[in-house]
């Protein structure tokens, strides 16, 4: 059976004022996967508010594991890309044959 973590990333954004805050986005890492997962806020009709939309997300923070940062992105991009640029030249298909 395969293992499901839960992650969090702390992030910062300006609002439309301008003023800088702070976010926190969650992750559920799946195998390979890492699928980004939204804490819903559920609406009061009346008033407007979510009562418990901050209890949700301090407890998903709670037990939320700091995502790791990548390492050497700059270095795998450049493997990346040297391999895509070999793996075209093996082509039997040239981009001119393709009619779109």
């Amino acid at each position: 059976m395969a293992e499901v973590k839960l992650y969090k990333k702390l992030a910062t954004y300006k609002d439309k004022n301008g003023e800088e805050k702070q976010a926190t986005n969650f992750f559920v890492a799946c195998g390979d996967q890492m699928i980004p997962v939204e804490v819903k806020f559920f609406e009061d009709k009346e008033t407007g508010t979510d009562k418990n939309y901050r209890v949700r997300k301090t407890l998903l923070s709670a037990f939320a594991a700091t995502l790791p940062e990548r390492e050497n992105v700059g270095k795998k991009k450049t493997q990346q890309q040297n391999t895509s640029a070999a793996n075209e030249s093996d082509s039997l298909v040239s981009d001119n044959d393709i009619l779109f």
